[in-house]
């Protein structure tokens, strides 16, 4: 089978593909946690906490914000494994 490469990326070691493959299973496991949170009722845009139906309410704009930090974070966690290289015209 012929090894192929993507422009700006350089063929990866099995050992930095299996931190690759760990890096995005620790994603996949925090945004599940995240999905299962936002299912949770939605907090009072006036700042009020409290529970519905017995759930505690969150707040729904902060979980974004994390969800978002956390994909951030872990696309630059695989770049420092993967080291991609800028592609010069």
């Amino acid at each position: 089978m012929e090894t192929r490469t993507i422009p700006g990326y350089r063929v990866l070691s099995d050992d930095e593909l299996s931190l690759i493959d760990q890096a995005k299973a620790a994603k996949a496991a925090i945004l599940d946690m995240i999905d299962k949170l936002d299912r949770y009722p939605h907090s009072s845009p006036f700042g009020a906490v409290g529970t519905v139906a017995g759930r505690p309410t969150l707040d729904h704009r902060n979980l974004a914000i994390a969800r978002t930090q956390i994909e951030m974070g872990f696309m630059a966690l695989v770049k420092a494994i993967a080291q991609p290289r800028r592609i010069m015209s």
